[in-house]
């Protein structure tokens, strides 16, 4: 099933933008007026940032394009929602799940960036994207982000 509604993709797109970029600021400590140089040590926060960046050119693109209903850099699109399936698998079945922090108290970040973008990544792919259009080799390029943190 393809959505192929401009005005519905462009909002999806928005919502996880906007989730993605708040959880991103608070992970930076942005809100607490501090600065937080540990927020690059972390494949969460760096798979975010490449997802977010990606909806947002995706959304220009759909803006300055209203004809074209194919995804934008749809290689760039793959990745990031390989980047952030791999975040959402790892903080699930190897963090233990949750979105509390070591002292208990309630995470918007950790919420927003270990579950609502990456489920939102993947339900942008299933509901607006054309399906059948990915190479075979396509997998393998796309893990190349995370393994080379995991090396790292």
């Amino acid at each position: 099933m393809r959505l192929r509604s401009r005005v519905a993709s462009i909002a999806f797109k928005c919502l996880i933008v906007l989730v993605g970029a708040v959880g991103l600021l608070d992970q930076l400590g942005l809100f607490e007026g501090s600065f937080n140089p540990r927020f690059f040590f972390y494949f969460t926060n760096l798979s975010n940032a490449v997802a977010v960046a990606y909806f947002i050119g995706a959304i220009v693109h759909l803006v300055r394009h209203p004809g074209d209903g194919a995804a934008w850099a749809p290689r760039l699109k793959y990745a990031a929602l390989m980047a952030v399936t791999v975040t959402c698998l790892v903080a699930t079945f190897l963090l233990g799940g949750g979105v509390r922090l070591p002292d208990g108290s309630f995470s918007f970040a950790v919420l927003a960036l270990h579950y609502l973008v990456p489920i939102g990544c993947v339900l942008d792919w299933l509901l607006f994207d054309e399906k059948g259009r990915m190479s075979k080799t396509g997998p393998l390029v796309w893990m190349v982000f995370p393994l080379a943190y995991f090396a790292y």
